[in-house]
């Protein structure tokens, strides 16, 4: 599976548009790709034969009922049905074995019994939630309280069911290299163009520091999200619904919640072997994640790649098989090796999860870590996918002010931004994890990387 999971909203529009919007939001939030009427573009096709194909390619249904049945097609297809639209879309799915997630808002003591439009819609929640052939849905009030329920039905879904989704889900068709949008640079995937990053051509001495094999990656989630992973918001809400099970009361504090400090407070509930399993489950998608392009492109450019990240996709892309660092007691690392400093999902009782484990993590792996400072402050460094913002990596960066130059790789970077990563001697440079990787692999030429074991 390439990219992240595909999430078809259906509902009513006219009565639900504040929903619609903050179920688009959140699941921007999560890392999930949000499939709506509103952000569907024309093709040319009739109405519903978008749709369809739309939906066909989706993974899961949210579906939102609220206080109108919805418009009936009188023309067109499905117009001998009378049915409105979001019920001949909650068939179509059921046709195509999706999974529904149904949300009910709340009726008013003033909304309508007695009409046509309202005996139908009351008919449509019946059928939806009946006990035999139906599923179990949530109720909510207002748009803000059904964000975060959307955000923790899916994680459970995913949590019990992903390798069974997955599977089914057809793979994508790799991408051909006749294809005017792709370039072949000889390296073993192929190169999206262009060759320069946000218009501009890579700085000549990262090209060289790369060609050099001298320059060291720092690899952070947001390839991993690329990728399609979900993020580390929706691990939280899954976190926080796992909490909820055992003590409906819980809230995220004043704070909002950071990840560690729920992870903490799960642990105190459940214990640090359940938050462990509870991290593994929501973390199972990643086995059947295919890595990016810019993370295969990554391990071909880079000899040491350093990542605070748990997944396997840097060492699933990895045709090398370089050694893995994860250990506390390791006291150096080779020129040539994958530094996994947050720990491997492969190993889930050794993840730095929680609040605690954040704190302690100097002392516990203070080896591994003098290592990679060592390492990081003779050799440039290039930053892809990181804020810069945890508390490993900022002590990380901050003892390279005296070190060779490096760059820091982003979408979006503010002024803020960057002021802060050239006081840790990087240079920002503006452009994604994809477009990065590109610029580099035409930069370095059209035949294989430098150090690839297959060159001539």
């Amino acid at each position: 599976m390439a990219g992240p999971l595909k999430v078809f909203v259906s509902s009513t529009m006219k009565d639900l548009a504040n929903e619609r919007a903050a179920v688009v939001q959140e699941l921007l939030r999560l890392n999930y790709e949000p499939v709506n009427a509103e952000g569907i573009l024309p093709t040319g096709g009739g109405s519903w034969a978008v749709i369809a194909d739309e939906l066909k390619d989706c993974d899961i249904v949210v579906l939102v009922l609220g206080e109108s049945y919805g418009w009936v097609p009188t023309s067109g297809p499905y117009a001998d049905s009378d049915q409105s639209v979001t019920e001949i879309e909650y068939r179509e799915a059921i046709r195509l074995e999706l999974p529904v997630l149904p949300f009910f808002k709340r009726l008013g003591y003033d909304a309508p019994r007695d009409t046509d439009q309202a005996k139908r819609r009351d008919a449509f929640r019946r059928q939806v939630a009946a006990w035999d052939t139906g599923h179990f849905r949530a109720e909510f009030e207002l748009a803000l309280d059904l964000a975060p329920l959307v955000g923790q039905s899916i994680g459970r879904l995913l949590a019990a069911t992903w390798r069974e989704m997955v599977e089914l889900r057809p793979a994508a068709a790799p991408a051909s290299s006749s294809d005017p949008a792709v370039a072949d640079t000889g390296h073993h995937v192929p190169v999206p163009k262009p060759a320069t990053i946000s218009g501009a051509p890579l700085p000549d001495d990262l090209v060289q520091a790369v060609a050099d094999r001298s320059a060291v990656l720092f690899a952070g989630a947001g390839m991993s999200l690329q990728a399609g992973l979900p993020s580390a918001y929706a691990l939280t809400q899954y976190l926080l619904g796992k909490i909820n099970e055992v003590d409906p009361l819980y809230q995220r504090g004043a704070h909002g919640g950071d990840f560690n400090d729920v992870a903490s407070d799960l642990a105190r509930l459940i214990g640090s072997i359940g938050l462990s399993q509870a991290v593994a489950d929501m973390m199972g998608s990643e086995a059947l994640i295919e890595p990016s392009i810019a993370q295969q492109l990554a391990v071909e450019a880079f000899d040491l790649v350093v990542t605070t990240n748990w997944d396997t996709l840097l060492e699933r892309a990895d045709r090398l098989n370089r050694l893995i660092v994860v250990a506390d007691e390791t006291a150096a690392v080779p020129g040539s090796a994958l530094v996994k400093l947050h720990g491997t999902i492969d190993q889930p009782t050794g993840l730095v999860v929680t609040a605690e484990d954040l704190d302690a993590h100097d002392r516990r792996r203070r080896h591994v870590i003098e290592a990679v400072r060592q390492q990081m402050s003779t050799r440039p460094v290039i930053v892809v996918g990181s804020s810069l913002r945890d508390p490993t990596t900022i002590r990380l960066f901050t003892d390279r002010a005296q070190a060779p130059t490096g760059w820091f790789v982003a979408p979006l970077i503010s002024e803020v931004d960057s002021i802060r990563v050239r006081a840790l001697n990087l240079e920002p440079l503006v452009g994604t994890a994809e477009s990065f990787f590109a610029a580099l692999a035409l930069a370095l030429g059209s035949g294989p990387m430098p150090g690839d074991p297959n060159a001539p």
